[in-house]
């Protein structure tokens, strides 16, 4: 892997290169084990599983590649992360793991938790980065809505689901959900198709001058739904590959009329580095943490 932290839980990921390593950990103990320049070795933890990494080639010269990277390190580093074998079995940076929607983690695993802790305490951060990504100003009432399946769906115990990858899989843990009354930003490629492709619906009304509601043109059934789909994790040399697909149709047949499809990519470092950002540059919204907190209890 070419990316990792410092410490577990939400924090930010760096690159793996000489520069940003030594000038983040100032090569002090627990990343710095002996002396660096001999048989010295240099740890972090991994950004998905939470394990314990080995730094190889930071200081010796290697022969398939010229860039350092990590490798999970089956032991406990004190002070710095403890070794599951049950996370590493299932980490994507492993790559071979084997991982479907239907899979989950058992309730004992620590991982779930921590999931449900970082969502509850970020929960605007994840419904604006979903925002952006979608152009669809989310309700309150949708966001809840959202929210609830995601619990009944126990995402935060599927397998693919990571600190770092959690806007994105809370979308996909959601399923299908009613796009008809929702405001949507309206010079996007998505108010386009939408225009282009369902007759039955107007964009309407705006309490900005950026979004439209996206209302019915007359006494038709409007069904118009989103959804996030194909969540694919692949680690391809020494690099992680992850996508999903933002997907949304009109019509109640098998399969429904596709309107708008985007394949999203999912940059490891962009979430839980948003988290650090100062919050009066983030911006952030009180009443979603409310709400993220009367729905996730008991943790």
């Amino acid at each position: 892997m070419r990316k990792c932290k410092l410490r577990t839980g939400s924090a930010p990921v760096i690159e793996i290169t000489r520069e940003a390593f030594e000038s983040a950990t100032e090569k002090k103990p627990p990343y710095y084990s002996g002396d660096p320049k001999s048989d010295g070795r240099q740890f972090a933890v991994c950004p998905a599983c939470e394990n314990p990494i080995k730094i190889i080639g930071m200081y010796k010269k290697l022969t398939l590649t010229d860039k350092p990277y990590g490798k999970h390190f089956p032991h406990t580093v004190k002070g710095l992360a403890s070794y599951s074998q049950q996370e590493y079995e299932y980490c994507i940076l492993r790559g071979s793991a084997k991982i479907s929607k239907s899979s989950r983690r058992p309730e004992s695993s620590g991982m779930p938790r921590e999931i449900l802790k970082l969502l509850r305490s970020q929960f605007d951060l994840v419904a604006d980065i979903l925002s952006k990504e979608t152009d669809i100003r989310f309700s309150r009432s949708l966001l809840r809505h959202m929210l609830r399946t995601y619990l009944g769906e126990q995402g935060h115990r599927y397998f693919g689901a990571t600190l770092y990858n959690l806007p994105w899989v809370f979308g996909y843990m959601s399923n299908s959900q009613k796009l008809y009354g929702q405001y949507i930003r309206k010079d996007s490629p998505l108010a386009h198709m939408i225009q282009l492709r369902c007759p039955e619906i107007i964009l309407t009304g705006s309490d900005s001058g950026d979004y439209a509601q996206v209302s019915k043109s007359g006494v038709s059934f409007v069904d118009l739904n989103f959804c996030f789909i194909h969540h694919r994790q692949k680690a391809t040399g020494y690099d992680l590959s992850e996508s999903i697909t933002f997907h949304v149709s009109r019509g109640l047949g098998t399969p429904p009329e596709t309107v708008y499809e985007k394949t999203i990519e999912i940059d490891p470092a962009f979430f839980p580095n948003l988290i650090h950002t100062p919050r009066e540059i983030a911006g952030r919204k009180e009443a979603l943490l409310a709400l993220a907190g009367e729905e996730i209890t008991g943790i």
